[in-house]
C-alpha cells in the first residue's frame, strides 16, 4: 500500500535572509491607500517600501496586480460619479473638468489648434555674391586636396536644389 499522505499546511521552510516586506496585510493597506487616491509612489512612502520593492511584488504576484488595478478603478468610478452627479445639478466646473479630462482632444485648455489660410510660399533668393564666394570655396577645397576647407571662406553651406 503506497497511499499519498496529505501534505500538512507547514509554512515553507525559510531560505534565509531578510524577511518580506509584503505581507498580506501590507498588501491590503497598500490597494486601500490607492483605492483612496494616492500615488504609487506615495503609497509606497507611507507604507516603508521602495518603489522597486513594490514594483518587483506586483510583477511576481499577478494576484496583487489584479487587485491594485481594481482598486484603482474602483476609485476612478467612484470620483467620476461624484463630478457627474455635482454636474448634473448645475455645477458648471464639474462639467467643464470632466469634458476636459475625458476629451482632451477637444475640450482640454491646452490643446492647440493649428490651421493654415492661403498658400505658404518658400521663396529665397541667394546672391550672386554669395552664389561666387561658395564656387570660389570649392575651387580652393579641391586645389587643396579635398584636405581642409577654410571655415570662414564658407559663410553659408547650401545643397545643390537651394536658390533654384
Amino acid at each position: 500500500m503506497n497511499a499519498t499522505k496529505p501534505k500538512a499546511s507547514v509554512p515553507a521552510k525559510s531560505k534565509g535572509g531578510r524577511p518580506l516586506r509584503f505581507t498580506p496585510q501590507i498588501e491590503t493597506r497598500f490597494v486601500e491607500l490607492v483605492a483612496k487616491g494616492v500615488p504609487l509612489t506615495h503609497a509606497c512612502s507611507a507604507l516603508r517600501l521602495s518603489y522597486q520593492t513594490f514594483s518587483d511584488h506586483r510583477e511576481k504576484h499577478p494576484q496583487f496586480k489584479l487587485r491594485l488595478e481594481q482598486g484603482i478603478a474602483l476609485a476612478i468610478e467612484k470620483r467620476l460619479a461624484l463630478i457627474e452627479k455635482a454636474a448634473d445639478s448645475g455645477d458648471v466646473r464639474s462639467a467643464q473638468w470632466l469634458l476636459e479630462h475625458l476629451h482632451p482632444d477637444v475640450f482640454s485648455k491646452h490643446r492647440i489648434l493649428v490651421e493654415h489660410v492661403g498658400q505658404v510660399s518658400h521663396d529665397f533668393v541667394v546672391s550672386t555674391t554669395v552664389l561666387n564666394e561658395i564656387a570660389e570655396a570649392r575651387r580652393r577645397h579641391h586645389e587643396n586636396g579635398a584636405k581642409q576647407i577654410d571655415a570662414a571662406a564658407v559663410p553659408l553651406q547650401l545643397n545643390e536644389n537651394c536658390g533654384r
